[in-house]
């Protein structure tokens, strides 16, 4: 074996958490029963757990029934997949995570991640996807179960959840945005887990609260003043929730004025800002589009109206 392919396996061991020997065959975590619980549980027992749980969860969201082929037939060790297998494996489980993640609170979806726990050991293979359906709900009993099952160690975004492992307690959000606030990565994803989330076209109001409470408190954080890292990656996710209404919308305003208090945004930031708000004037969110205009021509440097701006506000405002 060359030693760059002895590298490349030893990585792939190490993030998956295989040992020299071969996989490790310790028994997946359990998020809803003891360990003497869950080792008197056998693999039936789990996929008919996680398809009532898909039964019970596809009332709150319809196409989450698409899903009960994963739970269906016998139980193969994801160790001996193809690259190939194992990916599109990944892909039916982000979804599914995905539009479990508004719901998580609830014991259907619960259900579903058992099933997808002890099935696929998605605390092993899928530590993103687990972090992005939950991660909203980090305060709760159920994060904190999660957590301690999770293989965050080999993960450089997550690595620094192993003290909650060591000492199971509350993630509250006054730490996250300690860590938010020296590390931008764990912002980015979430900015990612969002923009996602809007092209679904799914209501997540968990996440857009979080979403929007973890910047105030990480802004918070940072002085008197914004770095421009910061603010480049705050714009992407705040454009597009600007473009959307209701919780969204109101998600991206919040953020918006809060950087506008703290920072001078470059112009053409300034200018993009303005024009999604202008396109936003007439409308259900119309009033808060305006205030909001007018809080960044009063906070920032702007001696006059881009002409972009204005031609919007003739074309999409009030009469």
């Amino acid at each position: 074996m060359t030693t760059l392919l002895a590298k490349q396996v030893a990585a792939f061991k190490q993030q998956h958490g295989i040992t020299a020997v071969g996989p490790k065959r310790t028994a997946a975590p359990s998020i809803l029963f003891s360990p003497q619980e869950a080792r008197s549980q056998d693999p039936e027992s789990f996929a008919s757990l996680a398809l009532h749980g898909l039964s019970e969860a596809s009332v709150l969201a319809p196409e989450i029934s698409k899903f009960t082929e994963l739970f269906e037939g016998s139980v193969k060790d994801r160790d001996l997949l193809t690259r190939e297998e194992n990916d599109a494996l990944d892909r039916k489980i982000h979804h599914l995570l995905m539009l479990l993640s508004p719901h998580l609170q609830a014991r259907a979806a619960q259900e579903c991640v058992e099933g997808l726990l002890y099935r696929y050991h998605v605390h092993r293979w899928n530590v993103d996807d687990l972090m992005a359906a939950a991660l909203p709900h980090h305060d709760s009993p159920l994060f904190t179960k999660l957590v301690q099952g999770l293989h965050v160690e080999s993960k450089p975004r997550w690595s620094w959840m192993a003290s909650l492992k060591a000492k199971p307690a509350s993630l509250i959000r006054s730490t996250l945005a300690k860590v938010c606030s020296k590390d931008s990565a764990i912002l980015s994803f979430v900015g990612d887990v969002v923009e996602e989330t809007l092209r679904m076209q799914m209501s997540n109001r968990t996440l857009m609260t979080f979403f929007t409470a973890i910047w105030l408190d990480t802004l918070a954080l940072c002085g008197p003043s914004v770095g421009n890292d910061l603010v480049q990656v705050a714009i992407p996710t705040v454009l597009l929730l600007l473009s959307q209404s209701q919780d969204a919308f109101y998600a991206g305003a919040t953020i918006t004025g809060a950087l506008c208090v703290k920072t001078e945004l470059e112009e053409h930031l300034q200018r993009q800002l303005l024009l999604k708000l202008a396109r936003q004037v007439i409308g259900q969110d119309g009033s808060a589009a305006f205030v909001l205009m007018a809080q960044i021509l009063q906070l920032q440097e702007i001696r006059e109206l881009p002409p972009s701006v204005a031609k919007a506000m003739a074309k999409h405002g009030p009469e």
